[in-house]
């Protein structure tokens, strides 16, 4: 069995290293982490560009139909940098969620722009202090000038 990576792989690898040492450093994080959103929107944006949103969505969503290997790839580069953007979180987790489960009019309303960068997702799925009572939730979901904001 060969382990060695592909070409397309390397290549991906090479883009997404090549993010982290182009943006990160310990300096810049720190700055990132303390802007509103935790992390740099800038970035968002670039790795928009870069494919690296895109990724793991299917080929026919407009994704790029990432294999597990490059997904693997794309996690080990931003986690060598300790990127902040919320890759994991909003498109491998929340993004799969809502491409594998979605209905068509909501998957078409919201998975360009998850690729694009212009939205992100969260997934709210349970709360530390709740124990699975209702009543105890205090998380809330309040509007802000460009969208919605959780707090809790």
């Amino acid at each position: 069995m060969n382990f060695d990576l592909t070409e397309d792989e390397l290549m991906l690898q090479a883009v997404a290293e090549r993010f982290v040492t182009d943006r990160y450093d310990i300096i810049r994080q720190r700055v990132y982490q303390a802007a509103r959103q935790g992390f740099s929107a800038e970035n968002w944006v670039l790795l928009a560009e870069i494919g690296i949103l895109a990724a793991p969505f299917a080929l026919e969503h407009g994704g790029l139909g990432a294999s597990q290997t490059d997904i693997a790839l794309i996690a080990e580069a931003l986690g060598t940098g300790l990127a902040v953007e919320p890759w994991i979180d909003s498109v491998l987790v929340a993004g799969q969620l809502l491409a594998e489960s979605a209905t068509p009019a909501v998957l078409s309303a919201w998975i360009d722009g998850l690729m694009n960068g212009q939205k992100r997702l969260a997934l709210a799925y349970r709360e530390a202090g709740a124990c699975g009572n209702d009543a105890l939730i205090e998380t809330r979901a309040e509007p802000v000038a460009d969208g919605w904001q959780i707090n809790g």
